[in-house]
C-alpha cells in the first residue's frame, strides 16, 4: 500500500503517501481523514509527502470534498497540519495554494519529517 495512516502516537496522526495511489486506496485515504475529527479530541497531523507521486485529480477532487465535509470538525479539534515536503518549488506552490485557500485550522509547510513533529508538538502544546 502506498499510503499509511499512523494513530500510535494518538492524538499525532501521521499520514504517508509513497507514490501514487490506486482509486480504491484515493476513497478510503479520504474517508479515513474525514473521519479523524469525529473522534472529538484535539489532534494534530503530519502529512508526510517526501516520497509522493503526482495525485491524480481525482484524488485531488476527492480531497477536496473531504475537506468541506470535514471544515468544521478541523476548525474545532485540529491543533494543526504540518505537510512534509522536500521540493522548495512545491512547497512554495502549497504555500501559495494555502493562502488563497486556507484550512479551517494552523498549517505548516515544510521540509523535515522532525521540523513536522516540532511545529505539531508545539500546537499540542498551545492548543487548550
Amino acid at each position: 500500500m502506498p499510503y499509511s495512516f499512523d494513530d500510535a502516537q494518538w492524538p499525532l496522526v501521521v499520514l504517508r503517501i509513497e507514490g501514487s495511489v490506486t482509486p480504491e486506496e484515493e476513497v478510503e485515504f479520504s474517508e479515513r481523514s474525514t473521519r479523524l475529527p469525529e473522534r472529538g479530541v484535539q489532534y494534530a497531523v503530519v502529512v508526510d509527502l517526501r516520497k509522493a507521486g503526482t495525485p491524480s485529480p481525482r484524488f485531488v477532487r476527492l480531497q477536496a470534498k473531504a475537506q468541506k465535509l470535514r471544515f468544521e470538525g478541523l476548525r474545532t479539534h485540529c491543533a494543526g497540519i504540518a505537510f512534509v515536503i522536500r521540493s522548495p518549488m512545491i512547497r512554495g506552490a502549497l504555500r501559495a495554494i494555502l493562502h488563497l485557500q486556507s484550512l479551517p485550522c494552523p498549517q505548516a509547510v515544510v521540509s523535515s519529517l522532525d521540523d513536522a513533529h516540532t511545529w505539531s508538538a508545539a500546537r499540542m502544546t498551545d492548543t487548550p
